[in-house]
């Protein structure tokens, strides 16, 4: 895992090309009926910030310089929602147990509700198209 974030995640995080950016918002988009939560500039932020990226910076400690501009401060209110909480989930709440198996039981959960009843897939891609064997 470690080879592929230094080999092929981060220098594409780094340098995003066209093809990077269609590839990810295709990803994002098409997985949102399994979970809604998803956003494409936060999912992108986070990734950038776990694999080590220079400037994504989000607590106040972590600035280089006091009054600098960060790059989540451009995006939505709601982008900026779903940042801080997946920040927060990951940064803080996976280190404890309940939260992991909350985390898990949700997962479950809904892998459960995509494979017999993908209720936001119906409205986006039809009763039949809805029906499809991702999780297998």
């Amino acid at each position: 895992m470690r080879q592929i974030q230094d080999h092929i995640l981060r220098p594409a995080l780094e340098e995003r090309t066209e093809d990077f950016e269609e590839m990810g918002k295709a990803l994002i988009t098409g997985m949102w009926s399994f979970n809604p939560f998803l956003n494409y500039d936060a999912f992108l932020f986070l990734t950038a910030r776990l694999t080590g990226v220079p400037g994504y910076h989000y607590w106040t400690e972590e600035h280089p310089s006091v009054g600098c501009e960060t790059k989540y401060q451009k995006f939505s209110r709601y982008t900026r929602f779903v940042l801080y909480f997946l920040i927060l989930i990951h940064e803080i709440g996976l280190k404890y147990t309940i939260v992991r198996l909350y985390l898990n039981s949700q997962m479950v959960l809904s892998r459960f509700l995509i494979t017999y009843f993908p209720f936001l897939a119906i409205p986006k891609f039809g009763f039949r198209n809805s029906y499809v064997r991702i999780l297998k």
